[in-house]
């Protein structure tokens, strides 16, 4: 048995779980002559009537049984008489209006058949409905389905049997006896069947609910940490870092403690502002010396020294002395990305601490850090951060070893730039897309295709404008940025965060420097501008820039190089070394299925209310957005209007999309 594509061999992304147990079986139980084809669609019917109706979940060949389609419906499903209506039934018993799965399969077999004569292709076609968790006796008798094609829940594990019976009982024998054309099928199907489909709007939702939420594992080490009066806490990009430093604030916030949080980036983290409070305070390390009136980067004007003097001695110095004359100290001092402080300003930071009387209540200190992105502070230039010969604290440090972030994909292209003497290598389970690399030629041929890899996350992934992050090496207004004088990407707007600002608008692209998103994490990165960036990948400054970058990503990854360059082939390299096999499964849901309704409120401009009959008679709402509203539209719309839509769940709520007044 051959089966394309192979998930032994590469990764297969599955629209369901239904889809997958199938793929499962077939792999584990057929014998060998068939050849099986997992979700194909014809490249010449999608020319005329488009994408949703040409999808066959599954096609099955072998040269005495000739070609078998199968549509899958996975779940429970309903069938009413009166409605002549199917209907899936959820975990929550909610019924969902799906179509009927026996005219699909029909369809979609009717236009097999037309494709392959056309390619002169001869070969009996059979269709069948896999409904692999319905037993088959419950469904009623009736003309709307076809009990002769079914394979449901019983025949499962004797797949096999049952297909070949079906295919007996529908076709005469005489058509069974044809030529092998395997070579033909083959040729005509695999340019055409899936490898890799996107769907990247229904892996983000999914997978979303499923990495929101992970401060009770968290929780578990706060009591080991806090027992600690002092300690280092290490782990890589993506293993909740300034989370758990958050919780260790609480922690103490509880106890009536006052608690400082010291963070590098300008854009202090969402879980960070989240705990501020009237006890803890959160800062940078810059903004906090600034408040003492110390500027510990530029040197004052009127002071006649060098300003690496100023940087490493007089200005730290100065920052010690104000901390101590003004009194303004915590029981407990947490400095979050402590790899870009420079050595020499840890004696000031130190000095925030109340007490360091370790008889009576001494003061509590914690430094997280990652020494794969410390080229910022206390590496700089051409060496590598060295945790144990810079930070105040001294090892053994607490190691945070799973990855809550990234995919394992982004994962493990993340760790070809990191730093080779990392301690603690985390581990990331959560299966996605592989890093894309893009190629240009130039700055125009750059923005060309920056634009068109926009339009496609928005216009047909449906993406919000801001679960994009244009992440750049340089600076945008550098004459050498791709981006340079740019202020938008085609028609949408770029929200540019160099002054630590994140507006969160939906309607704008975030746009920051790589050093200015430390931190923060974005849906889908854009990584920009590291060919124009002359030091070479090699230089421990690029690798870190570059690991900090990928690493913002949660779930895909796009990295715009250079045609040719140096960096681009290490990058493609470090792409082509990622194991990418197996099976992934993103649940996507129907948007094919359109429902009728009526407008019962309406708020222009932001929200409005359909109420809808639902199967058993009652009445139910659903929200729209005016956002997801066709622009033509939006004026037509009013309380009272008869409109159609698709039911799309989003969380807790069903929201209506592709609205159509009736």
């Amino acid at each position: 048995m051959k089966i394309y594509p192979d998930s032994s061999e590469t990764k297969v992304i599955f629209l369901s779980q239904g889809e997958k147990m199938i793929y499962d079986k077939l792999k584990e139980k057929l014998s060998n002559g068939w050849h099986v084809f997992y979700s194909v669609q014809l490249s010449d019917i999608q020319q005329r009537v488009g994408l949703a109706d040409n999808e066959i979940d599954f096609i099955m060949y072998h040269k005495s049984y000739g070609l078998a389609l199968v549509e899958v419906k996975g779940g429970r499903i309903r069938y009413s008489e009166e409605k002549h209506q199917f209907f899936s039934i959820d975990r929550n018993n909610r019924q969902h209006r799906i179509k009927n799965p026996f005219r699909q399969i029909l369809v979609s077999k009717n236009r097999m058949i037309s494709s392959l004569s056309k390619q002169n292709i001869r070969v009996p076609i059979t269709h069948i409905v896999c409904l692999p968790n319905t037993k088959t006796e419950t469904l009623p008798n009736c003309s709307e389905i076809a009990r002769e094609v079914i394979i449901g829940l019983s025949e499962i594990d004797t797949f096999e049997n049952r297909l070949k019976s079906i295919i007996k009982n529908v076709q005469p024998e005489k058509y069974l006896n044809f030529p092998d054309q395997i070579d033909q099928i083959k040729k005509y199907l695999l340019p055409s069947s899936f490898v890799e489909v996107l769907h990247l709007k229904d892996y983000i939702d999914d997978h979303e609910r499923k990495i929101s939420d992970n401060d009770h594992i968290h929780a578990t080490l706060v009591e080991p940490i806090a027992a600690s009066v002092q300690l280092g806490v290490e782990g890589e990009a993506g293993t909740g870092k300034s989370m758990l430093a958050a919780l260790v604030a609480q922690k103490f916030e509880s106890q009536g403690k006052s608690v400082l949080i010291l963070s590098s980036g300008i854009l202090v983290s969402e879980k960070m502002n989240a705990v501020r409070s009237d006890k803890i305070k959160i800062q940078s390390y810059i903004g906090l010396a600034k408040e003492f009136g110390i500027n510990l980067l530029i040197k004052p004007k009127d002071l006649d020294m060098k300003s690496d003097e100023w940087v490493q001695i007089e200005a730290p110095s100065r920052l010690m002395e104000e901390i101590d004359k003004r009194g303004q100290k915590y029981d407990v001092v947490i400095c979050d990305e402590a790899q870009d402080v420079q050595p020499f300003w840890w004696d000031a930071f130190t000095a925030l601490k109340k007490s360091d009387d370790t008889k009576s209540e001494p003061s509590h200190f914690y430094v997280f850090f990652d020494r794969s992105q410390g080229v910022f502070g206390s590496g700089g230039k051409d060496q590598e951060f060295k945790p144990d010969e810079v930070l105040p604290v001294a090892g053994p440090y607490f190691p945070l070893l799973h990855n809550y972030r990234t995919t394992k994909e982004i994962a493990e292209i993340s760790k070809e730039f990191r730093n080779k003497n990392a301690s603690f290598p985390s581990h990331s389970s959560r299966e996605g897309y592989l890093p894309t690399v893009i190629k240009y030629k130039d700055q125009a041929d750059a923005q060309k295709k920056l634009e068109q890899l926009c339009r496609y996350l928005i216009k047909d992934e449906m993406l919000l404008p801001s679960q994009l992050a244009l992440l750049s090496a340089r600076k945008f207004e550098a004459k050498e940025s791709i981006m340079h004088d740019q202020k938008k990407i085609g028609d949408v707007e770029l929200d540019f965060l160099s002054k630590g600002v994140r507006t969160k608008t939906d309607s704008k692209i975030m746009a920051s420097t790589v050093q200015t998103f430390k931190g923060c994490e974005t849906d889908v990165a854009i990584v920009i501008n590291f060919d124009e960036y002359k030091m070479p990948l090699d230089n421990p400054i690029m690798s870190s820039l570059l690991y900090v970058a990928c690493t913002r990503a949660k779930h895909k990854l796009y990295i715009l190089m250079k045609e040719g360059s140096e960096k681009c082939r290490a990058v493609v390299q470090a792409i082509k070394s990622i194991d990418y096999s197996g099976s992934l499964v993103v649940q996507k849901q129907d948007q094919t299925e359109f429902v009728a309704g009526k407008i019962s409120s309406l708020s222009p401009g932001r929200i409005g209310w359909i109420d809808s009959k639902d199967a058993d008679e009652s009445i139910r709402k659903y929200p729209f957005l005016f956002v997801d509203v066709e622009a033509g539209l939006r004026n037509k719309l009013k309380v009272g209007s008869k409109v159609e839509f698709c039911p799309v769940e989003e969380g807790d709520l069903t929201f209506a999309v592709h609205l159509k007044v009736s």
